[in-house]
């Protein structure tokens, strides 16, 4: 999926905030994860980023709910 420019900057910022929050927290432990596997910061958010871009597209195409237990299984797969 491409995502529009804009629209990447906007998830961009939104997960960035997300993560300073810990909100939810698996999202800032999959954040220290990362960092800690070798990404930098702007490498990992940009990662958590295509995965809340695929939640969101789950969510519009399905026209379905995907839970937390999905979220959390797709940071889970994140290398």
């Amino acid at each position: 999926m491409e995502i529009p420019p804009r629209a990447k900057q906007a998830l961009l910022d939104l997960v960035e905030i997300r993560v300073r929050l810990q909100e939810p927290p698996k999202l800032k432990q999959t954040f220290d994860r990362l960092l800690i596997s070798g990404y930098s910061p702007d490498q990992a958010l940009a990662k958590l980023r295509d995965v809340w871009a695929e939640e969101l597209w789950s969510r519009l195409c399905q026209r379905g709910n995907i839970g937390q237990g999905e979220f959390e299984l797709l940071l889970d797969r994140l290398e």
